[in-house]
């Protein structure tokens, strides 16, 4: 598989010498499509940043031993961890002095215990962004990926904005009219944000169907204030190939077993019929008999993400197609020398078929980047001569081999031929003179030798 269809996998380290709030952050972070990696104390942190790569960092301030500064201080240090974000997390509210050392050491934000997980998540989801983009760009250095890094910079500094509100409440939380001005201004970089992310929120009543949505979930849908915000209005927004999925979907396992909405799907948007890709989500609030009473969530629009996603399916199977259509045989070794793929020469060059190679261990050591010369036992029994080439490459996002093997039997049986027929013609008691069309000798036997007396 190339290497630019690879997912971008995001670690986020988590360290907290308290295993229970490891845990619980951990839970907080689940399902975000991110590799947690946990430590209990600085020095393994410091072990893990030799291991991997990390997107951000949730450091606890207090820690025996070597605290929170502490351990900032040597991950700074570090070349390879110099520009790694830091969010401090702490369950005691810190003096001015404290977070501005913090700030000086690289903290990013301060998030205090206990964790709300809203904007927990939020904040890994905008680090894990810059972080996967920023991999992207490495890959492709293309200007779509360029504008989407300047996106998650703003969410980035968006986010910054408001840690900086959040500090400001906290030291004139007694101040009502300071808190007003903090929480219209937290207002409208709420609304900025989800206009940065095309975010849309919303909340449905069940029992009547009737929905309320976000400024920037009307700008989605392309909708105005006249708009039927009901069920009906909801389905009719959604693309026609798309409905009755969609409404089986929410019906049956949304409604009936009550899980968490969560669907990507097509939308038609009502003011210009523009079709756009729609990730929703959405949570379920029962009643005290358990009936499902509202649902909360949020909408946004992935079409181009949906759409380079499809590019790099349409390119996957190009490859495919190719690695299919060779006519050497062609075979995947993973890392524990069983063949993972197989094309069909292959199977035809081993005499078995696809799915009976597919788990089989290969049994020849393979050096990438050598040419060598092995021998294979066909399904019937028979050795074949192969002429083998291997190569390094990356196949169901784990590091493989990919092999070619050509059947070089007819020639290695056509050298064995004339071998034999240079030894009869050089063990000849005949003298034999091998000439070129104008009667000059090219080569002569031993024979010749012993019997003309030429040296």
């Amino acid at each position: 598989m190339p290497e630019d269809n690879i997912p971008i996998p995001a670690y986020i380290l988590i360290v907290d010498d308290n295993p229970a709030r490891l845990m619980a952050l951990g839970a907080v972070l689940d399902g975000m499509d991110i590799e947690i990696v946990t430590a209990t104390s600085g020095m393994e942190a410091l072990r893990q940043l030799l291991e991997h790569e990390f997107a951000a960092v949730l450091l606890d301030v207090n820690m025996p031993v070597m605290d929170g500064f502490e351990t900032a201080t040597m991950i700074r240090s570090r070349s390879i961890s110099k520009h790694l974000p830091i969010l401090f997390i702490t369950a005691e509210a810190l003096t001015n002095q404290l977070q501005i050392k913090g700030y000086g050491l690289g903290a990013v934000d301060y998030i205090l215990s206990p964790v709300l997980p809203q904007i927990l998540r939020a904040k890994v989801a905008a680090f894990v962004d810059l972080y996967r983009l920023r991999q992207q760009s490495v890959r492709y250095g293309n200007e779509m990926l360029k504008k989407n890094e300047e996106i998650a910079h703003q969410n980035l500094e968006l986010s910054d904005k408001q840690a900086q509100i959040k500090l400001l409440n906290d030291s004139l939380g007694k101040k009502v009219q300071a808190r007003t001005v903090a929480l219209q201004e937290t207002e409208a970089l709420l609304r900025e944000s989800q206009a940065i992310a095309q975010l849309g929120s919303y909340v449905l009543d069940i029992p009547t169907g009737a929905w309320k949505c976000s400024d920037m979930l009307n700008q989605l849908f392309g909708i105005d204030a006249a708009y039927e915000r009901s069920m009906e209005g909801w389905v009719a927004l959604i693309h026609p190939d798309d409905r009755s999925m969609m409404a089986d979907y929410f019906r049956t396992e949304v409604l009936e077993q009550g899980k968490k909405f969560d669907k990507e799907y097509r939308i038609a948007r009502h003011d210009n019929q523009a079709e756009r890709w729609v990730h929703g989500l959405g949570i379920l609030e029962f009643d005290a008999l358990g009936q499902p009473l509202k649902m909360r969530g949020t909408i946004q629009d992935i079409t181009g993400r949906k759409l380079l996603a499809l590019d790099a399916l349409q390119r996957s199977n190009q490859v495919l197609r190719l690695f299919e259509s060779n006519a050497d045989g062609l075979i995947v070794i993973d890392r524990a020398g069983q063949i993972c793929a197989a094309n069909s020469a292959a199977a035809q060059l081993f005499e078995r078929t696809v799915e009976a190679l597919m788990g089989a261990p290969f049994g020849n050591p393979v050096v990438a980047g050598k040419t060598t010369e092995i021998t294979i036992q066909s399904g019937a029994g028979s050795a074949k001569y192969v002429e083998m080439r291997s190569a390094e490459i990356i196949w169901d996002n784990q590091p493989s081999i990919l092999t070619s093997l050509r059947d070089i039997t007819e020639r290695k049986a056509a050298e064995e031929e004339i071998r034999k027929l240079t030894m009869a013609v050089e063990q000849s008691p005949n003298s034999i003179v091998v000439t070129d069309l104008d009667g000059n000798i090219e080569y002569v036997n031993n024979a010749f030798f012993r019997v003309t007396g030429y040296s």
